[in-house]
């Protein structure tokens, strides 16, 4: 741990180490949906730190508020009328497959807030853009789940949503409790809109189903 911490700037000093293996504690046994734990998962469950890549043409980011709107995710801040196009890149703090066999995204958050309850967290998610994050993580793990498995790979058996581990707000003496943990289980055709919109289908033809 000692490395860890200076890796990230942090001296290893008591104080830190102890409130670093706190939260370690927290996310490795905090209750995911379906009553899992980290802690209790095999190796071959998980894949962790995942980079992923994925094409993207020419995508209008005001576009993607009124498809996010339509499909019935409003976001706080309009995004400008710019585009993009190109390869997204980034990685995903942790995908897990359930005991139904749907995989799920997780990302690790220490934020300090108010309270850590659901309405807490739904607030602090979209104040912080959270939801755009897991949204663009979700379209990854779908055409990574597709390149993976072919014609075998379904939707609704597969994919699953985005679990948000608030590390500061988790209450272990909880069993259960929902507090510190955001999760969206945000529908496959959404995912599947998103996927196709990003690959250059309209608007229209994203709500409709068009290139899912």
């Amino acid at each position: 741990m000692d490395a860890a911490l200076r890796q990230y700037g942090i001296a290893p000093v008591p104080a830190h180490i102890a409130q670093a293996a706190r939260l370690v504690a927290r996310a490795l046994n905090a209750t995911l949906p379906g009553g899992e734990r980290l802690c209790a998962l095999p190796a071959s469950r998980c894949v962790r730190e995942m980079p992923f890549h994925f094409r993207m043409r020419g995508v209008r980011l005001d576009a993607l508020d009124a498809l996010l709107e339509g499909l019935g995710w409003p976001r706080l801040r309009r995004m400008a009328p710019a585009r993009l196009e190109g390869l997204m890149h980034g990685y995903i703090d942790l995908i897990y497959r359930d005991d139904a066999g749907r995989h799920h995204v997780l990302d690790y958050k220490t934020n300090r807030l108010p309270a850590y309850d659901p309405d807490a967290l739904r607030r602090a998610v979209a104040l912080q853009e959270y939801d755009l994050q897991y949204l663009i993580y979700l379209v990854a793990l779908r055409r990574w789940l597709r390149q993976r498995r072919g014609p075998a790979y379904d939707d609704a058996r597969d994919l699953g949503g985005a679990v948000y581990l608030f590390l500061r707000g988790i209450d272990l003496a909880e069993p259960g409790a929902s507090s510190g943990v955001h999760v969206d289980a945000m529908p496959a055709r959404c995912i599947a809109a998103l996927d196709a919109f990003f690959d250059g289908a309209s608007v229209d033809d994203a709500l409709r189903g068009g290139g899912a």
